[in-house]
């Protein structure tokens, strides 16, 4: 399904919803207006964002020396086919960068910019600058809120020792209420790159909370959205406003989620991923609970039934969760945080027996694009994965 039909679709699903909504219908958007859309993933990038791995804030320098490969190997995979747009702490952290990808990544550097800011973290997916395209097709930047997945709820001062959580050994927990330089990130790129900025400061939502098919459909979870260490009071009405006006989605698949899961309160991107307007990828039952112990079944069944902005079923593509318990993790881990550029799928693995597994459903799943195998299991320790390190700039044309 091509752009230009999905741009129809999210229009006449707008229109259809007019139509058939009653006056008195109280959860009825009809007086809201749809004023940007959301290009899809795997629409054409103009680049991907990375935030580049610094020991200026919550992780150790030892663990900076574990994982600067994997952006290395991020970097020198997308470059050939999109621009890398990377953040860099400071001039002195550029120039590190800049020969690791010279020596070790073999990267042609005029592929790639940097772009001088300080950040708490690296989480470029959920603190970064997301972008959309108004009504004129016109880039813009929506800089939501940022509050650190609600941190000060799991790891601030006053919460019981009993009810914090627990980190590893590569995290110096006294930065780790520290979220505003991520905050004032999707500002900053909007101002060096002269793109229009949508303040929308007065919501919280990280990338990796919502999966949209690019033609007003979106995925998504109320433990994130509506947790009250987020959007206190919030409701669906008022999340879906923000979703129909900002992003152009009229048809909104709320999943209960799993609050306390894990650090972001139950991201949608490691539990169920759009493949194109028609597939969404996911697990088989079984491991969908495996993955998130406390998740009902009933969000299993949406996501399964789950229907586009036409009342059409999507089809349905599971991948497998790794055979064995991943050593640093202490639970089995799942393959749906990979990331989709324009030439390649970068993909976690994590030396288990079903890594190849995946890594061959994703080939088949995405036959123009090659696989390329990540590590997986030293970024998923401090609670994320390849899809929340990186952030798509689509293509917006000439």
């Amino acid at each position: 399904m091509n752009k230009f039909i999905c741009r129809l679709l999210i229009i006449a699903s707008a229109l259809f919803v007019v139509a058939c909504s009653s006056s008195q219908d109280d959860h009825s958007l009809n007086d809201i207006k749809v004023e940007y859309s959301f290009p899809a993933e795997w629409e054409e990038h103009e680049g991907t964002w990375l935030i580049w791995p610094h020991n200026f804030g919550v992780i150790t320098p030892e663990y900076v020396d574990m994982i600067d490969d994997i952006w290395v190997t991020m970097t020198k995979a997308l470059h050939t086919g999109e621009r890398v747009h990377i953040v860099a702490y400071n001039s002195a952290e550029r120039s590190r960068i800049t020969s690791l990808l010279e020596t070790e990544g073999g990267v042609e550097l005029s592929q790639v910019d940097f772009l001088i800011a300080e950040t708490d973290q690296f989480w470029a997916r959920d603190c970064g600058a997301m972008f959309a395209m108004d009504s004129e097709g016109k880039p813009a930047i929506l800089d939501w809120g940022f509050n650190g997945y609600g941190r000060m709820d799991k790891l601030g001062p006053d919460v019981p020792e009993e009810l914090r959580w627990e980190m590893p050994e590569f995290v110096r927990e006294e930065y780790l209420g520290n979220y505003v330089k991520d905050d004032l990130l999707a500002k900053v790129i909007a101002d060096a790159i002269g793109v229009g900025c949508v303040n929308l400061n007065g919501f919280v939502l990280e990338g990796g909370a919502i999966e949209s098919d690019g033609c007003g459909t979106i995925i998504t979870t109320e433990s994130c959205i509506l947790n009250s260490n987020r959007n206190p009071g919030a409701t669906r009405r008022k999340a879906e406003i923000y979703f129909k006006r900002y992003l152009g989605a009229t048809n909104v698949i709320w999943l209960e989620g799993s609050p306390d899961e894990d650090i972001t309160d139950g991201h949608i991107d490691g539990l169920v991923r759009f493949v194109d307007a028609n597939t969404i990828v996911t697990m088989n039952r079984e491991d969908y609970h495996e993955t998130y112990d406390y998740t009902p079944d009933g969000d299993y069944n949406k996501v399964i039934n789950a229907t586009n902005t036409a009342g059409q079923r999507y089809k349905i593509v599971t991948l497998p969760i790794t055979a064995e318990e991943v050593e640093w993790l202490g639970w089995r881990a799942n393959y749906l945080n990979y990331y989709a550029g324009n030439e390649v799928v970068l993909v976690p693995v994590f030396g288990d027996v079903m890594d190849a597994e995946a890594l061959r459903i994703l080939g088949n799943i995405y036959p123009d694009k090659e696989i390329v195998p990540v590590n997986g299991e030293v970024l998923a320790v401090v609670g994320g994965g390849i899809h929340c390190v990186t952030q798509q700039q689509p293509f917006f044309g000439r």
